[in-house]
């Protein structure tokens, strides 16, 4: 099996960085409901945003090691 598909234990610095990572996004979810109305277009960009959340997530897990690349 290819290692990319392996959950990756982080290390405290990249737990911090995750977490204020997550911290801002959860500002930012906050901002985008009381600012935007509750229709699809908001829908959207909240999904883009955890989408981004993951994303920039799993960039903080792969980067001690060049994971089979």
């Amino acid at each position: 099996m290819i290692d990319i598909f392996e959950n990756r234990a982080i290390d405290e610095n990249q737990l911090e960085r995750v977490n204020k990572i997550k911290g801002q996004a959860d500002n930012l979810y906050k901002y985008i409901l009381e600012m935007c109305q509750g229709n699809r277009e908001q829908s959207i960009a909240i999904t883009k945003l955890e989408e981004s959340v993951m994303w920039a997530t799993k960039s903080i897990a792969h980067e001690q090691k060049n994971w089979g690349r």
